[in-house]
């Protein structure tokens, strides 16, 4: 009998519907950010795409999907960090 991977073990996989609603997100985001975030913003989506593939990423036995997923992170937290709005008093 297989054992079930754990979600934190993998990759989404390929799932156009979830990677349809994050790209959404970022746009939605990117649209609203000041210069910074935006830059960060925009590396995201290719990153996305690769991470909601068909490969299954898997972090002990995969370096390069490991990878991908701490880039994936820390934009993401860097974004959460460095989040100011548009318009925003002092915004640019």
């Amino acid at each position: 009998m297989r054992k079930a991977a754990q979600p934190h073990q993998q990759g989404p996989r390929n799932d156009p519907e979830a990677l349809s609603e994050a790209l959404g997100i970022v746009d939605t985001l990117r649209g609203n950010a000041v210069a910074y975030p935006r830059r960060r913003l925009a590396e995201i989506p290719e990153q996305l795409r690769r991470w909601f593939s068909v490969r299954r990423w898997r972090e002990d036995s995969d370096p390069t999907g490991l990878r991908l997923r701490d880039r994936l992170m820390e934009d993401i937290t860097m974004v959460e960090k460095t989040w100011s709005p548009a318009s925003a008093p002092g915004a640019g």
